[in-house]
This record gives structure tokens, sequence and C-alpha cells, in this order.
């Protein structure tokens, strides 16, 4: 029996049915004006901040609502569709969290080793790979000193990283472990560690490990098709300015990655799931050892606080060149908010807030579900 072709056509044709098929559906007028009130409040605060980007609000793996808004080129007033690939900036530090994770659990690594063990000449022999994972190295950001000292015309890449501390860093902003302080610096020096227990170029095996396996067909370390070009909003003529590319693009684990919402969607969902790591590790990545004595806190990956609705609220910001970005998971109520934007947008953080509410809202009013990832808190 000959295997039946199917065409082009009918291949995109299941895609958009299995992705229709995760879409909610409600079934009475409550649900429908909880939804119907979501999604206007959504595009009202769209209009009112000026949003180019998309907005996704998923609640166990139930879309509500995937809507994009504004221009992906402000110039031309080419409208945004949703599936435009946005540089993901910060957020791509909660793969290279999963991936030291996961080296973690085979036992390749331990987050007792200290960094030093793999690369000798690293200076500072007292910081561990936890240390990293959780900005408690007490290295200073590597930008400054990257736009203040380098001299050829190539950009750097990670292995530049350790040469460039050693060189012009003489000491740490305090004692390793005694204290946090967010420094891209740290995960920087994640990603070559990966490429060194690996023996693979860290955005190949970032490729084969995760985005492959997990059909995100819109996530790479390159520009490709459909990614957005970031910009800034001049001050005085009101004109989005596209952004120069930076010297440290071609440093990777701090950012790098471009993804679509959905493809960030569909990582999350198999991440709080437990089908990358198993829930020892994603309790290290949301619930740090030290968050209840402070009400913020960062833990592998990801940063923690209190909402204002007394809800524990797992997230990460993403700001570089112009894109502007968050991915907030609200674990009791197992709902996650993504917002992706490619032009700085003026009270961007109440945006947001006002889109978590708003989802918080909504939830309310439709069907109970049981979370995937059971809250600690």
């Amino acid at each position: 029996m000959h295997a039946k072709t199917v065409s082009a056509a009918q291949s995109v044709e299941a895609i958009q049915r299995n992705k229709d098929s995760l879409y909610f559906k409600p079934k009475t007028s409550i649900e429908e004006l909880a939804i119907l009130e979501l999604k206007n409040t959504i595009e009202s605060m769209a209009k009112r901040y000026r949003f180019n980007g998309e907005v996704l609000v998923c609640q166990s793996n139930r879309i509500l609502t995937h809507s994009s808004f504004g221009f992906a080129n402000p110039f031309q007033k080419e409208n945004l569709e949703k599936g435009y690939r946005f540089q993901l900036a910060s957020i791509s530090k909660q793969f290279t969290a999963v991936a030291i994770l996961e080296l973690i659990a085979k036992g390749k690594l331990s987050l007792d080793d200290s960094f030093s063990q793999y690369f000798p000449e690293f200076k500072f022999k007292e910081i561990t790979i936890e240390h990293l994972l959780t900005h408690g190295s007490g290295l200073p950001d590597y930008f400054w000193y990257l736009e203040n000292t380098w001299k050829s015309d190539l950009g750097p890449k990670n292995e530049d990283i350790i040469p460039l501390i050693n060189r012009y860093i003489s000491s740490t902003d305090f004692a390793p472990g005694t204290d946090h302080a967010y420094s891209n610096t740290g995960y920087a020096l994640l990603a070559l560690l990966v490429e060194d227990i690996t023996g693979t170029p860290f955005k190949d095996y970032m490729s084969r490990q995760y985005f492959k396996p997990l059909n995100m067909t819109k996530t790479s370390f390159v520009r490709g098709g459909l990614t957005l070009t970031g910009y800034d909003r001049d001050s005085v003529t009101k004109l989005y300015l596209p952004i120069q590319s930076s010297l440290s693009n071609a440093v990777f684990g701090d950012k790098g990655i471009y993804s679509s919402a959905w493809d960030l969607n569909r990582w999350f969902i198999a991440l709080k799931e437990g089908r990358i790591l198993n829930q020892k590790w994603i309790d290290l990545m949301f619930y740090p050892k030290d968050f209840e004595k402070t009400s913020k806190s960062y833990g592998m990956g990801f940063k923690l606080e209190w909402s204002k609705f007394r809800l524990l609220k797992v997230f990460h910001n993403g700001l570089w060149e112009g894109f502007r970005n968050g991915i907030a998971y609200f674990p009791k109520k197992d709902l996650q908010i993504i917002v992706l934007s490619h032009t700085s947008v003026v009270g961007k953080n109440i945006f947001e807030e006002q889109i978590h509410e708003a989802a918080l809202k909504a939830i309310d009013k439709l069907p109970p579900v049981e979370a995937k990832v059971i809250p600690k808190r």
C-alpha cells in the first residue's frame, strides 16, 4: 500500500487546524463576554500606548486571545501580522538556564562547581555556576567594557568575554553568593560553558536540543524571514528611528534568540509541564530558596515577585535595540501572558500590568482548570 501523498496546501491546512484547536472556545454567554472584554481591553490599551507588537494570553494550554497590533514598519505603515519574529532580548536567559540545568541533571555539571574548574584562566575562582545562574556572582555587566575597550571591527563572541573580564575587571562588586545584582555577564559565560561541555556551538546546540524537537519553526539565533527591526521613538520629532546593530550582538546566552509569540508560548508550556526538565529543576527556576526573605528575587532564568493581586508572578522582561518584551506566569492560575514589541513603548510596564489585571479578571469567569505545575505558593 502506497502512503498517501500530502500536498503543501494540505500540510498548511493541518497545521492551521492544530493551532485552531488550541484556542479556548466559549460555551456560554458569560464566557463569550469575558473573552470579548479581555480582547477589547487589550485593543484599547494597544491604541492608547501606540503599541507595535503581539499579545498572547494562555491558561492551561488554551489560548484565550492572541492578537497583533500596530506596524511591522512604522515608516511604510506596514501592518504587523501574527507570526513575525522578535528579538527576545533577556527573555533568552531562561533558555540558557534550562540548557545548564539539563546538563546538571545529566551529571555533566554541578551547581557548586566553580566556573574556573572548566576555564582555569578565569581569575575569579570563587564564582560558581549557581552564582552565575542567580546573578549572585558580583560581576559587572560586560557591555560598558566592550563599548569602551574593544578595538576590532569584528564584534566579540562569547569566548572573548573571559579575557575582557580578566583584563579590565579588578574585583567583583560584592563577594560572590552574598548578594544579587542583575548582570548579563553571567549568562554570556554560561553559554560558553554549554559550548565547552557539549562540544557544540551554543546556537547549534540550542536548535538541536530544544527548538527543533519542540517544532519552534520561527526560533533561532539568526535574523531571517519575517524578523522585525527594533525602533526607538524620537522624543522631539515623534518619528520612529531604526536602531543600529550593537557591537555585542554576537555574544549569546544573555540575549540573541529571535522568536514569535506562538513559539515562545509553545516553549513555556513544555517547560512548565516538565517535558524539558523535571519538577526539581523547575522549582529552582520558579521558586528560589531565598524568596521568602524578600518580596522580589531572581530564580534561574526568571524573576519573581508578589503581584499586587497577592499572587506569585514568575516573569522576565527583555529590552534590547528597541525590542520591549515580557513574559509573566501566575502559577496558581496556570496563566501565562506574553507581550512582544519592537518599538520603545512609553509606559510599557503599566501596559503589561493592565493586561495582567484584565486577564486575571477574565479567567475568573471561565471554567476552572487544574494547574499543570502545582504551585508552591
